[in-house]
């Protein structure tokens, strides 16, 4: 069991969990879970399970390039949005309506991109603000990780454009990936001390998982959720993609060579996992996108332009 903290709480009491139990021998229906439409149904323990019945196509953020595009399942890039210089898309998932929602790091926007390419601003941050995570409650609301000159934290930002802060997280903490779980609870890589917590919507933050010598060696910074309810995590430093259980129980999938930087990481239909990834004394972060299945394999899927840094990914059909 983890340390808990208590957070400050400027929410309201009340809370939608993010799905209504369903009885388990009721026909599954298309739901959006952490950006990916899928199947669903109410298994034992609570856990909810997706299977995806077609190919997918994955959405990327291109840093460097400031590009938001599609990857299909038959390797084409597709660019669907280019931001001004100097944007810095970065966290990327989808809401119910197909939209696709990014945060833009250097350009301190959380934006709307609707797939044919328009895009409005749902909300503004202060200059300063970096934001490295996004994903959708069972609310609709965008909840996004937050690192302010003098604070960092966990956000709820309402469709209308309302922030409240769900959690102050400790100073430094360098908040990145975020994802909800069947619970409603919010699960964020915390960067600099290396660790993986729980926040509930009220607030209270729990340790799941310290990855192995902090933050100097390890840097978690993505998260998806698999079929099992796990925790699948890049770790950007050490150069690795693990599996954690909810009960902080953590494995390695897959090493990387040494020097690679593992950014993002979705999954397929196969139940693959999708990551951006990319030498670092190539010049950049992440120029590829690379296939790991569960026991380790991997194969490169794409390969991007030298110096794109592919960051967010989120697997549509």
């Amino acid at each position: 069991m983890g340390h808990f903290s208590r957070c400050l709480l400027l929410l309201g009491a009340s809370f939608l969990a993010i799905f209504s139990a369903k009885p388990s021998s009721q026909a599954a229906e298309d739901v959006y879970l952490n950006g990916n439409k899928g199947h669903f149904k109410l298994a034992p323990g609570k856990v909810y399970h997706w299977n995806w019945t077609e190919n997918l196509d994955f959405i990327v953020t291109e840093s460097f390039t400031d590009k938001l595009v599609r990857i299909t399942s038959d390797s084409e890039r597709r660019v669907i949005y280019s931001f001004s210089p100097g944007s810095f898309p970065n966290a990327v998932t989808v809401d119910s309506n197909g939209d696709i929602i990014v945060s833009e790091r250097d350009g301190t926007f959380l934006s709307r991109i609707t797939p044919d390419g328009k895009r409005s601003v749902i909300y503004s941050f202060p200059q300063g603000t970096g934001t490295h995570g996004v994903a959708i409650d069972g609310n609709g609301d965008f909840i996004v990780t937050e690192r302010q000159p003098t604070a960092d934290n966990l956000i709820r930002i309402t469709r209308e454009g309302e922030r409240t802060v769900i959690c102050t997280l400790p100073y430094s903490s360098h908040p990145r990936g975020v994802v909800v779980d069947s619970n409603g609870d919010f699960i964020v890589a915390e960067a600099t001390p290396g660790k993986l917590v729980r926040i509930t919507p009220e607030g209270t933050r729990t340790e799941i998982f310290s990855f192995p010598a902090g933050h100097a060696q390890s840097l978690p910074h993505d998260i998806a959720i698999d079929n099992d309810g796990d925790y699948i995590v890049t770790t950007a430093r050490s150069n690795k993609l693990f599996r954690i259980t909810p009960d902080g129980i953590g494995t390695i999938i897959f090493n990387f060579p040494s020097g690679t930087y593992a950014i993002g990481v979705a999954i397929d239909n196969n139940g693959d996992y999708i990551v951006p990834a990319g030498t670092i004394g190539e010049g950049t972060y992440s120029d590829k996108l690379i296939r790991i299945t569960p026991d380790g394999a991997s194969a490169i899927m794409f390969s991007f332009a030298h110096g794109t840094q592919a960051s967010g990914i989120v697997a549509v059909p």
